[in-house]
């Protein structure tokens, strides 16, 4: 994970997740949410650190076990996590093992990739916090 996506995600005060249309809106409606060009479908506060850990841990093991990734960019799974000296933007697509980190709201994104192996813990903390994943 780069940095200082990697310290903003360990340091921060809060952490919201996104659960993400995957299909990039081509026009959005003037009152549409969107995070980082996606639909949010729901979105909730992730407070305990035991979770956010998990999915840090999660996250960086996907990234050191992918193999391959394919070019759907399909994502369903975003976080941002906000510290005092700042923000960063995760968007997961696990159908091609892509992710995309936006810091402090700046254009430029950095990609990595990771493995899908994340992602049944990734839909399990993001369902028990009461967002459903898009199919």
């Amino acid at each position: 994970m780069p940095e200082p996506a990697r310290s903003i995600l360990a340091e921060a005060s809060s952490w919201t997740l996104y659960a993400l249309d995957p299909a990039m809106p081509s026009t959005p409606l003037e009152d549409e949410r969107l995070f980082r060009g996606f639909r949010i479908l729901g979105q909730a506060e992730l407070t305990d650190q035991g979770l956010r850990d998990e999915l840090t841990y999660e996250f960086n093991w996907g990234v050191i076990t992918h193999s391959a990734s394919s070019l759907c960019w399909r994502p369903r799974h975003g976080i941002r996590a906000e510290t005092p000296s700042g923000t960063v933007d995760v968007i997961i697509c696990f159908s091609c093992s892509g992710a995309h980190f936006a810091v402090d709201g700046e254009p430029k994104i950095f990609k990595t990739d990771t493995s899908r192996n994340p992602a049944p813990t990734f839909n399990r903390i993001f369902e028990g916090a009461g967002l459903s994943i898009a199919p």
